[in-house]
């Protein structure tokens, strides 16, 4: 394949990708057609060639991985320890690129839906893990025994998610971290019970800093 020929193949992947990423985004992964990502494209659908993505479960797979390598790039962009204030800076930083970019909102979506329909999801960036690891180690800065964090932690992720997806169209960024803090803080008073307070209010200042692109 010559090189011309490969780049405009790829310039289409893209296109759908960031397509897709827009239809995940709005309707979920079952209200999500390939008729309907090329009307959004302004193509037929005969443009998401069996080629490229063989099914909708691998163009959503494709979407997510797309985010996820901006997932790992912003959280090493975080320069504080693993604990509370590095997971808020992270969540309130993603919740505002899913506002701003379709691919990064219709990743959040699927991986909020894919796992209950018993399609997991591998990724670099794991949110899941990612989440407990840093309650773990906040419990641990205080000496707080909880046995039940895990759980707390998984509760704690899928409401942010949930709380993010219901924003689809809207771009007042600050409103959402808002409610995304209040959601928050009281749960990680479970794990700093002192400091939820002043670690919100920090990660609310530093997560602009943090938040990807909003173009692919």
């Amino acid at each position: 394949m010559s090189g011309l020929r490969q780049y405009a193949m790829n310039q289409v992947r893209d296109e759908i990708i960031d397509a897709a990423g827009l239809e995940f985004g709005r309707n979920g992964y079952a209200g999500t057609s390939f008729s309907g990502i090329a009307s959004v494209m302004g193509k037929p659908k005969s443009v998401i060639g069996y080629h490229l993505f063989p099914s909708k479960r691998s163009l959503a797979h494709a979407v997510i991985a797309e985010q996820d390598e901006r997932w790992q790039a912003a959280d090493a962009r975080i320069g504080v320890p693993y604990g509370a204030l590095r997971w808020v800076t992270m969540i309130l930083a993603s919740a505002q690129e899913a506002q701003r970019s379709p691919i990064a909102m219709g990743a959040i979506r699927l991986l909020h839906e894919l796992p209950r329909m018993d399609d997991p999801v591998y990724t670099v960036f794991d949110w899941r893990a990612y989440t407990r690891t840093n309650l773990r180690m906040e419990a641990a800065a205080h000496d707080l025994d909880l046995p039940d964090l895990d759980g707390v932690a998984d509760v704690l992720l899928d409401a942010c998610f949930g709380l993010v997806t219901t924003t689809v169209g809207d771009d007042d960024a600050a409103e959402l971290s808002e409610r995304l803090i209040t959601l928050i803080r009281p749960i990680l008073a479970t794990v700093d019970p002192a400091g939820a307070a002043a670690t919100t209010t920090a990660a609310a200042a530093a997560h602009e800093l943090v938040a990807g692109p909003a173009e692919h």
